[in-house]
């Protein structure tokens, strides 16, 4: 950190202990510009804050298999702290600064599916402005796997998509648009990638 810099934090901790939220916030941004990795530094209350101020890219990722004659997706459970607590969702990912679609899909593969992605289909793009943490643009993705993924999630039948109950909540933009993108992309392969504008949910 520079000596100005120092000297523009000390104000503002001075500026803290007066009151000054704003001051807060500030402090904070200057901390996370000394770092080129600044993202992994980012606590989650500080991302989801953020998220709501502006445009958010993640990467979506629909695994799907055949089993049994069946027709089904792999899906995984939120946290119980989650924004959408306990539900049942398909991977994915924020994009990172700098970050490219080859790198945050190695990411995905190692923290969700536990095994590695090894290739993958753009099948749409999706435009939600009502995302419960803000709004979020996302490239979507057919991807397949090298091996069985993680025993913490589970494949879903998909055609049709088991349907909520008390115990079972598959999230809302999930369930009516990217795994009905994904179902007809692995049905259709000629069909061209959709562009989807997301309605606000009722």
């Amino acid at each position: 950190m520079k000596k100005e810099e120092i000297g523009e934090a000390k104000k503002l901790l001075d500026q803290i202990a007066e009151g000054d939220d704003l001051a807060l916030i500030r402090l904070q941004a200057l901390l996370l510009n000394q770092r080129d990795d600044a993202e992994k530094y980012m606590p989650p209350e500080l991302y989801n804050a953020l998220a709501r101020l502006t445009t958010t890219t993640s990467l979506e990722t629909i695994a799907l298999r055949e089993i049994g004659g069946h027709l089904k997706v792999y899906l995984t459970k939120r946290r119980p702290d989650d924004v959408y607590s306990n539900s049942w969702h398909v991977p994915g990912t924020v994009l990172r600064v700098r970050e490219s679609f080859e790198d945050a899909l190695q990411r995905l593969s190692e923290s969700e599916y536990g095994t590695k992605i090894i290739s993958y289909n753009f099948i749409g793009m999706t435009n939600n402005r009502y995302e419960a943490r803000g709004h979020f643009v996302s490239p979507v993705f057919l991807v397949a796997l090298s091996a069985e993924p993680k025993p913490n999630g589970e494949w879903v039948e998909c055609q049709p998509l088991r349907a909520d109950s008390e115990d079972f909540k598959i999230i809302w933009h999930h369930r009516e648009y990217l795994i009905p993108m994904a179902v007809l992309a692995h049905n259709h392969p000629e069909t061209r990638p959709a562009v989807i504008q997301f309605e606000k949910p009722s």
